[in-house]
């Protein structure tokens, strides 16, 4: 995004495609260079964190006695 959102919903500078801009008057997004690119959730970060320490994690909590409720447990694996 470009430093001056103001000067662009002033009509002082023109946005480029893409930029979002936040003012006064409301956001405005250019959407002449928006297309859609599909999320690629498995190249996360989190992704991996959650699929190479999931078990270990559920592991040591029923170890310790701690219950994991049902609905968590679910959802992480959902999420793989």
């Amino acid at each position: 995004m470009r430093p001056y959102p103001s000067a662009i919903i002033e009509g002082i500078i023109q946005p480029e495609p893409g930029d979002f801009v936040c003012g006064a008057r409301g956001a405005v997004v250019c959407e002449s260079a928006c297309e859609y690119r599909p999320r690629r959730p498995e190249e996360s970060v989190l992704y991996g964190v959650v699929a190479g320490h999931l078990e270990t994690f559920l592991a040591r909590q029923r170890e310790r006695g701690w219950v994991v409720p049902q609905f968590v447990e679910r959802e992480l694996r959902d999420s793989l």
